[in-house]
């Protein structure tokens, strides 16, 4: 009974400790690489390309590149909006009340539901 009691408790302390490392490392700037969506669906989330992650919050941008005399500007445009987000259990994420699986790396992230998946690389 005390061996099984320990195993959970190692199992929830593990656990705990993942999403915790996903929030930890979702934290910061992504910027969208490539998206797919489907035909006649609309997902605000391939609105903008540019997402800046808190705490809570994610405040959804979209910005150009500018160029002039062989250098790069990025410019961001007027429109941006900011949504909560919730990370749940395993590798789901709601966001804006929708529901997304989220796979998270270092540097890397993919955002999908059925209607769209987009890649984002972490700026650093």
């Amino acid at each position: 009974m005390k061996s099984r009691v320990l195993f959970l408790l190692i199992v929830m302390f593990l656990l705990a400790g993942c999403s915790q490392d996903k929030a930890i490392t979702l934290k910061g700037n992504w910027i969208a690489e490539y998206a797919d969506q489907k035909v006649q669906t609309n997902e605000e989330l391939s609105q903008f390309n540019y997402l800046e992650v808190n705490s809570n919050s994610i405040n959804m941008k979209n910005f150009i590149y500018q160029i002039h005399d062989n250098n790069s500007t990025r410019v961001f445009n007027d429109i941006d909006k900011e949504v909560k987000y919730e990370l749940k259990e395993a590798n789901q994420i709601e966001i804006g009340n929708k529901q997304y699986e989220i796979v998270i790396k270092k540097n890397t992230m993919i955002i999908k539901n059925e209607n769209i998946e987009v890649h984002y690389i972490k700026e650093e």
